[in-house]
């Protein structure tokens, strides 16, 4: 079975390899302060311990199981008024060692949120093929956001594919949103 993960192009992407944030602080330093900018005002998330990968927060990469395409239509639907077209890796989880991935499910709660091992699911390709939509609690919440003139995080209520190494992007395809 093939399913496919998504892990957004960054401008300043450096290389053909996306590493966690910890680890861009010595590979890349610039690059790790502007990605570090994205915790402003939510700084305890840093801290985070990730019992099922012994790991921290910005330990892993990030993943999502939904197309970006689905994720755009979702927020220009909930309000958003400025078209976007980022470009996002396509990631074969076949390409990934399995016993470095935990997947978030993302409990309700969503602002001040902490970690618990309840909150995890174990990895399946079939897990991952059961979140490969945008929840309709997201929805609302993108709804939510821009009803109050808030820019909603975009993977708010998604689970997150949590990847503990680093993804070789060399010959990975990548799609737009």
């Amino acid at each position: 079975m093939t399913n496919y993960l998504y892990h957004r192009v960054h401008p300043d992407m450096q290389g053909q390899t996306l590493y966690p944030l910890n680890r861009l602080k010595d590979k890349y330093p610039k690059v790790y302060e502007t990605r570090k900018e994205k915790y402003l005002g939510r700084e305890y998330l840093l801290n985070l311990k990730i019992e099922t990968l012994e790991c921290l927060w910005n330990d892993v990469l990030f993943l999502s199981p939904v197309h970006p395409k689905k994720i755009k239509k979702a927020l220009i639907e909930a309000g958003r008024k400025k078209d976007f077209n980022e470009k996002y890796y396509q990631i074969d989880t076949n390409d990934l060692d399995i016993e470095k991935i935990a997947i978030y499910s993302y409990p309700k709660k969503v602002k001040n949120f902490s970690l618990s091992s309840k909150d995890f699911i174990d990895y399946s390709p079939e897990e991952i093929a059961r979140h490969n939509f945008v929840p309709e609690a997201t929805k609302q919440y993108y709804e939510e956001s821009y009803n109050n003139g808030e820019r909603p995080l975009p993977y708010v209520g998604i689970p997150h594919i949590l990847y503990k190494d680093t993804i070789d992007v060399s010959n990975v395809p990548i799609v737009s949103a």
